[in-house]
């Protein structure tokens, strides 16, 4: 657990679970298991944190503004999902069925794995297109209309997962 000494770890195990007690009011063991259980991960979470801005080393932007881009994500997705329904929708029951299927090479821009899978997972999500294929630089995407293959060159959602996104060491 970092660079902390069993001895400060164990203190603060014992004084956490004194307080755990002392709050809850109950000594049962199913009790004592779920306390050791939440300090136990508190403390290894403790350990990571830089004493200096309250943020995991490595984490990317603070919790806040990652939480805020997730929301937006959330919104983004939902909303590029009711537009792709509509337009595959119109395109099949269009009576000149107008389809011209293709597969497009796109470059992601994505340091991590997470945010490149969480990507590619987000142009499956949507209707029309599928994610056929993901490296560490490109995604390969089988598209409904090849027309669209450059939709993905100004995505909305991917400028929001870029945001949010975690850099990897």
């Amino acid at each position: 657990m970092g660079k902390y000494s069993k001895g400060r770890i164990a203190f603060w195990s014992i004084a956490l679970l004194i307080f755990w007690v002392a709050v809850s009011g109950k000594i049962k063991i199913h009790d004592i298991m779920l306390a050791v259980l939440i300090i136990g991960f508190t403390l290894y979470m403790a350990s990571r944190m830089n004493p200096e801005t309250f943020r995991l080393r490595g984490a990317g932007p603070p919790p806040v503004k990652r939480m805020f881009y997730a929301l937006l994500y959330v919104i983004c997705i939902t909303i590029e999902i009711i537009k792709a329904n509509v337009h595959v929708a119109s395109v099949i029951l269009s009576p000149r069925l107008k389809i011209s299927p293709g597969l497009v090479r796109y470059r992601h821009g994505f340091s991590s794995r997470f945010s490149s899978f969480l990507y590619a997972n987000s142009i499956t999500l949507t209707p029309g297109t599928l994610t056929v294929g993901l490296d560490e630089e490109d995604v390969t995407v089988h598209v409904l209309e090849e027309s669209n293959k450059d939709a993905l060159a100004d995505w909305k959602v991917e400028r929001v997962l870029k945001k949010m996104e975690v850099k990897e060491k």
